[in-house]
């Protein structure tokens, strides 16, 4: 009777042994991981964060050149109305002088109209690329965050395996101690082993139990 039970002892203990090994393992290649992942989320963290200064930068460099050009713009357009104003000619309307002074104002104001043509065109390129960059801004911030949540996951993961680890090491050592309570002398056979059994049932109830506030905890 006394064998079986200590058999019985035994085989728990082993099983708990193998168990924390298993977990001493898998907490090991996580903690390998843990510190890889560590290091590579704190490089993507810093190229993050230098692109987004550099974002900002570029965008602060957009908006003022697109203020620049919508000024240049504006100036293009005012000299544009001068130059089309009609001109009283003081002297005979048909003087090659007068006619030469017409064709080259007209050829300004097509150079005008042209120059401004071009500078509005480039403002609307400058406001897609500046929607482009905010977009890419938009998505490193958001790649940002879950890299954030996966360093999180891990710490967890790493808790949560380090607590079992020490319910497991508690579960053996009570085991250890009630395999030598059994093995003492000068005790009744009978006594020692309702006694064994309540110790037991009482270390499985409580490891159930601190088993499952970990759970909760974590939920």
């Amino acid at each position: 009777m006394e064998s079986e039970k200590e058999l019985h002892l035994l085989n728990q203990i082993d099983k708990f042994k193998r168990r924390i090994n298993e977990i001493q393992e898998l907490a090991n290649a996580l903690d390998d991981d843990f510190r890889e992942r560590l290091e590579e989320l704190t490089e993507q963290k810093k190229a993050l964060t230098a692109k987004n200064t550099a974002l900002e930068s570029r965008i602060f460099s957009i908006s003022e050149e697109c203020a620049h050009l919508k000024e240049m713009v504006g100036k293009l357009t005012a000299e544009k109305d001068v130059q089309q104003q009609p001109i009283e000619p003081q002297s005979n309307p048909l003087s090659e002088s007068f006619v030469a002074e017409v064709h080259g104002l007209q050829d300004t104001v097509a150079v005008l109209e042209d120059d401004k043509k071009k500078l509005e065109a480039k403002i609307v390129e400058m406001e897609v690329d500046m929607i482009e960059i905010i977009k890419k801004a938009e998505e490193l911030e958001s790649t940002n965050t879950k890299l954030t949540e996966a360093f999180t996951s891990v710490s967890v993961e790493k808790k949560n395996l380090t607590r079992e680890n020490k319910l497991l090491a508690e579960g053996v050592t009570a085991l250890q101690a009630q395999l030598g309570t059994l093995a003492a002398p000068n005790v009744d056979p009978q006594e020692r082993g309702n006694s064994l059994f309540s110790e037991i049932e009482a270390e499985r109830q409580s490891l159930l139990k601190k088993k499952a506030e970990m759970e909760q905890e974590v939920c």
